[in-house]
């Protein structure tokens, strides 16, 4: 038993330890792996990419490609790319959506059409399915499938400090008009 004591404290002292030290940084480095030579990076080798552990998504790519001389090449010796990838809605009647990393941040691409399935609703109603075609590139403000009730009163709390809340009713027309 004293074992299991010794043991189990000590594994709380060093998890205290550890969460002192998290808690005390002011920075933090993020450091991929160190190239000699023309090398790619992906979010497999480098933290500061984004990467969608759940569903295995990474977007993002850095490669280098160096002279004789050990310097980059020109024009294009750094060359950074994205590529949309599919995503699926938390909320399943919204169908599915691609998605890019930009920066190490995930960012809505555009929507996409799943011709064997009626799970698509954003798609068909919207005007503007691929937004990267108009060269934006748009945050997901919210993607989880809870129900929630926004009232007057009550506005609809988003990521990045936004919120949707009602300005107007209008009931004879049958419409609501909405703040973001």
């Amino acid at each position: 038993m004293k074992k299991l004591t010794a043991i189990t404290f000590t594994s709380m002292v060093l998890l205290l330890a550890t969460a002192m030290a998290v808690g005390a940084v002011d920075s933090v480095e993020i450091r991929g792996k160190v190239a000699t030579e023309g090398a790619t990076w992906t979010a497999d080798d480098f933290a500061g990419f984004y990467y969608d552990l759940d569903d295995n998504i990474k977007t993002e790519e850095l490669t280098t490609t160096l002279t004789d001389n050990n310097k980059l090449a020109e024009p294009n010796g750094v060359a950074y790319t994205t590529t949309a990838q599919k995503a699926d809605f938390e909320y399943e009647p919204w169908g599915s959506y691609n998605v890019i990393g930009f920066m190490a941040e995930k960012y809505f691409a555009g929507y996409l059409d799943t011709p064997d399935t009626t799970d698509d609703v954003l798609f068909h109603e919207s005007k503007d399915e691929n937004v990267l075609s108009d060269e934006q590139v748009l945050q997901i403000l919210v993607d989880n499938d809870d129900e929630r009730t926004v009232t007057s009163g009550t506005p609809l709390d988003l990521e990045e400090g936004y919120e949707l809340a009602i300005s107007a009713i209008d009931i004879d027309g049958n419409k609501v008009y909405l703040e973001l």
